[in-house]
């Protein structure tokens, strides 16, 4: 509110009221043509906010279109790690993997992605690699609690576990990613 010009501050503010889950009505429309840095910075708070709300198709069409007319290296990265995320959520596990083995980052909200695509898919030794790397991120606790849950929910191996009914892991995985998603990527 002091800096309403700013727009890092006003993504910053918005970013943090949709975390809290407050209400983001007053923040700047979606852009409609995206070409200049503050419209990728707007598209990416909207298609943080519709993943938020689970409203995968609108996400993925925004994401679509942030990804044909992006230039920036850093936003490309973002809005493809955030495509990835969207495929696992709609259930397109082999596209999911087709793009995660497409372009491989060592970061590790993609080796989250990774981890939960091939236990999905029922390649439980690769998902035990991808797990392993992320338990280097320990000190990440956003990681470090998402890779649990994906270990108890997938019984992938031996990291500590809630005893948490599988539909609740799944929603909490489902948030965790989220979360890793909108502050890691």
């Amino acid at each position: 509110k002091k800096h309403p010009y700013n727009d890092v501050v006003r993504h910053a503010y918005f970013g943090l009221q949709l975390s809290m889950g407050e209400s983001t009505q007053n923040a700047p429309a979606i852009p409609k043509h995206p070409q200049s840095e503050r419209d990728f910075f707007w598209l990416h708070f909207h298609i943080t906010r519709l993943l938020r709300e689970a409203d995968w198709e609108e996400a993925q069409r925004l994401n679509d279109l942030a990804l044909q007319n992006c230039q920036s290296f850093r936003f490309k990265k973002t809005f493809k790690r955030i495509g990835r995320y969207i495929r696992l959520q709609m259930r397109q596990f082999d596209a999911a993997m087709l793009d995660l083995n497409d372009y491989m980052d060592n970061h590790p909200v993609d080796r989250l992605l990774r981890t939960h695509a091939f236990a999905v898919l029922g390649e439980q030794q690769k998902a035990y690699t991808e797990l392993d790397f992320c338990k280097q991120f320990r000190e990440v606790k956003i990681v470090y609690d998402t890779a649990c849950l994906l270990s108890e929910r997938f019984i992938i191996n031996g990291l500590p576990k809630t005893g948490l009914p599988i539909e609740v892991l799944d929603q909490q995985i489902q948030r965790k990613e989220w979360e890793a998603l909108t502050l890691l990527a």
